[in-house]
């Protein structure tokens, strides 16, 4: 079984537990996360070892991000990390909402958000029987959270308040406007009122160093390979790189990483396709890189990818993620 170790959760040593004789996963207090855990979270919202998740999460220094092997293992399960984004306490999700962390929270498809939202009302209805009414109230607070807590979540956010509580945000009023699409393409990179000029080309000069990695480059060719031929028939202007497409038509150009790939990185999340991909360490260091050019333009861009995709009628409806 893969385990990372975890710091201590009291000033003594933990004292070593037995694993569970069901399930054979060994508790918290043996001081080590495990795959065999963190799935057995995330597929059960009241699993007891939920007790101990925010005391376990609060030994985590999130600004550390990638560099810290322990929160990369943690928050590359994707599943695990969107139900602990419904589950953990307000104080503790607001912590690991971090700055730092922003990228592992992007790569979380709105299918694994699907899943975890069902898990999270299933868990109120088993614990007050008919508890859907709680479970609305709850979740209407959380998803309202964690949309203002951490920026980049708040469009997939609106999107589960759209499809679970019957909301109507104004970021999914832009993306069911006729014509949406073009519209959102339109406002995103073309004339000089666009959102490319705004918050990012008039924003650094071209003194400034960009990130020149080649993870731009690498993602689209990736998420190329991956896309079913129905999906390329849709998205097929979207994955344009020329003048009719949605992404920057430069794509040799020194600023094309930081340009395409945050923009790239949300059509992903809404197209229904998994992103494990993008959560191999060393590929988030280098998507870290680019957040940290420019934070806001990151949020910004993420944000218009996700709303071009569910403008071109994505995700399918599914849960969880598949291997990829």
């Amino acid at each position: 079984m893969t385990t990372t170790s975890l710091c201590s959760l009291s000033d003594a040593d933990p004292q070593v537990s037995p694993s569970d004789p069901v399930t054979g996963i060994r508790p918290f207090s043996s001081g080590a996360w495990s795959e065999a855990l963190l799935a057995r979270l995330a597929a059960d919202c009241l699993y007891s070892e939920w007790d101990a998740v925010d005391e376990a999460m609060s030994q985590l220094s999130p600004e550390a991000g990638a560099i810290d092997p322990t929160i990369h293992f943690i928050f590359s399960h994707a599943e695990f990390l969107a139900l602990a984004a419904l589950r953990l306490s307000e104080a503790e999700a607001k912590r690991v909402l971090h700055p730092a962390l922003t990228t592992y929270w992007a790569a979380l498809p709105l299918s694994v958000w699907e899943g975890a939202v069902a898990n999270y009302r299933s868990m109120w209805i088993s614990l007050l029987g008919d508890g859907d009414a709680q479970a609305i109230l709850s979740l209407q607070g959380r998803l309202s959270f964690l949309g203002e807590a951490l920026p980049v979540l708040a469009v997939p956010m609106d999107w589960m308040a759209f499809r679970h509580l019957g909301a109507l945000p104004a970021s999914i009023v832009d993306v069911a406007r006729d014509q949406a699409p073009a519209l959102l393409v339109a406002a995103w990179r073309q004339g000089e009122g666009s959102l490319l000029q705004r918050v990012l080309l008039r924003t650094h000069g071209p003194a400034e160093i960009w990130p020149s990695s080649l993870i731009g480059k690498r993602a689209l060719a990736a998420f190329r390979k991956r896309v079913p031929e129905s999906l390329a028939t849709r998205m097929t202007a979207a994955l344009d790189d020329s003048d009719q497409g949605v992404f920057w038509p430069q794509p040799d150009d020194y600023k094309a990483t930081v340009v395409n790939l945050p923009l790239l990185m949300g059509i992903w999340a809404a197209s229904g396709i998994a992103m494990g991909w993008w959560r191999r360490q060393g590929r988030m260091h280098q998507v870290m890189t680019v957040h940290a050019f420019d934070p806001i333009w990151f949020q910004v861009a993420y944000s218009q990818g996700v709303k071009i995709a569910l403008a071109h009628g994505l995700p399918s409806i599914s849960h969880g993620e598949c291997a990829s």
